[in-house]
């Protein structure tokens, strides 16, 4: 059996157990994620006000349901995470409900980090079995459920293994026999 197969057998193995462990830690099977958000407290409600106006005007940096007298205008506020915002913006024009949209984002983000640490640590020579425990345990870190939606972008931890594995890539530590081999 090619090393390809046995890699998508782990893929597959390892997204089912994160959607299930998604599923019992959150208690996915109470809740109503079409009408209702899966976090609703401190910022988070910020949070969805601006995606609500982003689903709605179909822009985040005008406002017309906030701002005395007139509009609130942020155009010329800077404000990092673009990308973020783009991304959010996308999906809630494909799912065409904000709400259903920010729990899409937040979940998506469990099973973007277990793929993308289980390939680094493939691409690290580790064996299956490693990678596959360390991806399941990394994507459960309690970094994932601290920002919920407050700063949803803080869940997408998924840059950290491969910005740490070209970091190691760019300095010269790259011997496969140094790393998990």
């Amino acid at each position: 059996m090619s090393f390809r197969k046995t890699r998508w057998k782990w893929i597959v193995a390892i997204n089912l157990i994160i959607g299930f462990l998604v599923c019992v830690v959150l208690h996915l099977w109470d809740a109503d994620i079409i009408h209702y958000p899966l976090y609703y407290n401190g910022d988070a409600r910020q949070v969805l006000y601006s995606y609500q106006t982003y689903f709605r005007d179909g822009i985040f940096l005008n406002n017309s349901s906030s701002g005395i007298p007139y509009i609130s205008n942020a155009i010329d506020f800077s404000s990092g995470g673009y990308f973020n915002k783009f991304l959010c913006w996308l999906v809630l024009k494909i799912f065409n409900n904000y709400i259903l949209g920010i729990n899409f984002l937040y979940l998506i983000g469990f099973f973007l980090v277990g793929n993308v640490c289980f390939y680094v640590l493939k691409r690290m020579n580790f064996s299956n079995e490693l990678s596959f425990f360390g991806a399941v345990i990394y994507t459960f870190l309690p970094r994932h459920f601290l920002p919920g939606f407050e700063h949803i972008a803080y869940t997408w931890y998924w840059f950290l293994p491969l910005f740490i594995y070209y970091l190691l890539y760019y300095f010269g530590i790259k011997d496969d026999k140094k790393w998990g081999g």
